[in-house]
């Protein structure tokens, strides 16, 4: 069924075996409620983000297992898509702004 027990430890080799969409799946099914835990109401965006960079940089389960395991690497990473969310949602307050002001 590809989808890993949630019981069994996430290891580099394990994940290795993954394409890198399914071992962000596999790594997020963890993530998530720590991310949760961190940002409730921002928890599906944060993850969303991780996982675009994660794929973007093809950077490897070695990096989910660092997530995984480092709570300081996890914040870390949570303060880093807050930060670009934040902006984003300024610049689009900006441009709302600007339409609301169009006759």
């Amino acid at each position: 069924d590809g989808v890993m027990p949630s019981a069994e430890p996430l290891t580099v080799d394990l994940l290795a075996q993954y394409s890198p969409e399914q071992q962000f799946l596999i790594a997020s099914q963890r993530l998530y409620p720590m991310i949760h835990k961190a940002q409730p109401t921002l928890a599906p965006k944060i993850t969303g983000m991780i996982r675009a960079a994660y794929l973007e940089h093809n950077q490897g389960p070695e990096e989910l297992i660092r997530l995984l395991e480092s709570p300081e690497a996890l914040n870390n990473r949570i303060g880093a898509a807050l930060e670009v969310w934040e902006a984003h949602v300024q610049e689009s307050g900006k441009t709302d702004d600007t339409d609301a002001d169009a006759p």
